[in-house]
């Protein structure tokens, strides 16, 4: 992990690094700082510290921690394509696109293209269930 990676964190946040600091000497703990630093006032906005194992991902790339079942720009991902070595190539969308009458396939989703991600552990968490 280094500055400028992103995270997927095990409550299924993510966030980019923009620290990394080695200030805890007894075991060796790294601790990473996510999230964007404010100034308002002349003071600092709190940002969170957490150690590598709060992470279950980091890359460079956004797009390697996205997940079936995230919302990328609003629309649900059903699938990864991949290349052979297992990187992601784009996402694809539940959303069917048409060409006037028929239907081409679904809607995909290139890393450049990314604009807003809602993880499915984010999702959930404001899910309202009907009935329970």
């Amino acid at each position: 992990m280094k500055i400028g990676d992103y995270v997927r964190t095990e409550d299924g946040h993510i966030d980019k690094i923009v620290k990394i600091a080695d200030e805890m000497k007894s075991g060796r703990t790294i601790k990473v700082q996510i999230g964007e630093k404010d100034i308002i006032g002349g003071y600092e906005d709190f940002v969170d510290w957490f150690s590598p194992s709060h992470f279950i991902k980091s890359s460079p790339n956004i797009i390697d921690l996205i997940e079936v079942g995230d919302y990328v720009n609003g629309c649900k991902i059903i699938e990864l394509a991949t290349n052979a070595d297992g990187k992601v190539l784009y996402l694809e969308t539940d959303i069917t696109e048409f060409d006037n009458v028929y239907a081409c396939g679904n809607i995909n989703i290139y890393e450049k293209e990314i604009r807003s991600i809602v993880t499915k552990e984010q999702f959930e968490s404001m899910e309202y269930k009907v009935g329970e």
